[in-house]
């Protein structure tokens, strides 16, 4: 929305403008309409529809059935900010250890509108693993990262699976996302609620139910260690039972 310290009937820059039009969906959690849109800005629709579509045209912003909302380059640029704002700082040395424990990749992920982002990533030192590179997005509600993802996000889903992640706080899945990949994550939440998910994944003829099951308390500990650090509550990790 336009700046308290500008008088309405003052003149925006284009760069002002387009900034107000990106800020307006801040804690907004559903696409905006044209009205809507411009309505926050306190601008013509018009306007707001050649600066909309400017946006898109930079993957800042995108259309949806409903609206508008925040293009995928934001996800990115997001995943920037928070490698330079230290962020992996905490998390690279958690995902470190999780190899070394369990001998598989490890990864950081958060969501985005276009799916969950690889944030933060430390390969197996095996040769045959799971590849995935920091910045790729992969399917929300596949896998187990994406799977814990969804569990946590509102509306909140009442499937089985969904409703484990939520009751053990640790997924453990084979063959969801990839019929040869199995995986085991957990979420990591700050002070306003869900972050990411930590989670191992490897190739399931090596990472088969009992690898899984090893696995687990490791990554469910690495989920309360980043929520701690990251000024999340902490209680619901030492209050759970035990894994299915």
């Amino acid at each position: 929305m336009p700046s308290r310290d500008t008088p309405p009937t003052e003149s925006r820059s284009v760069i002002d403008r387009a900034t107000d039009m990106l800020l307006a969906f801040d804690g907004v959690t559903a696409p905006l309409s044209l009205a809507e849109l411009a309505r926050r800005v306190d601008l013509p629709k018009a306007t707001v529809l050649r600066l909309a579509r400017a946006l898109a045209a930079r993957g800042l912003m995108q259309t949806q059935e409903k609206g508008w909302s925040l293009g995928p380059e934001i996800g990115r640029l997001g995943a920037l900010y928070r490698r330079q704002a230290g962020l992996g700082g905490q998390i690279v040395p958690v995902l470190r250890t999780l190899v070394d424990k369990t001998g598989e990749s490890a990864s950081f992920y958060i969501p985005t509108p276009q799916g969950r982002l690889c944030l933060h990533r430390v390969d197996s030192p095996q040769a045959i693993r799971e590849h995935v590179l920091e910045g790729d997005i992969l399917p929300l509600g596949r896998g187990a990262a994406g799977r814990v993802l969804t569990a946590f996000t509102p509306p909140l889903p009442d499937d089985p699976i969904s409703a484990t992640a939520r009751r053990h706080l640790v997924l453990t899945l084979a063959g969801d996302r990839d019929p040869m990949i199995a995986g085991v994550a957990a979420p990591v939440f700050g002070a306003d609620g869900l972050i990411g998910a930590i989670t191992v994944a490897g190739p399931r003829p090596r990472f088969d139910t009992a690898a899984l099951d090893h696995a687990a308390p490791f990554v469910r500990a690495a989920a309360r260690e980043l929520t701690r650090a990251l000024c999340g509550p902490v209680a619901p990790f030492d209050t759970i039972g035990e894994t299915l």
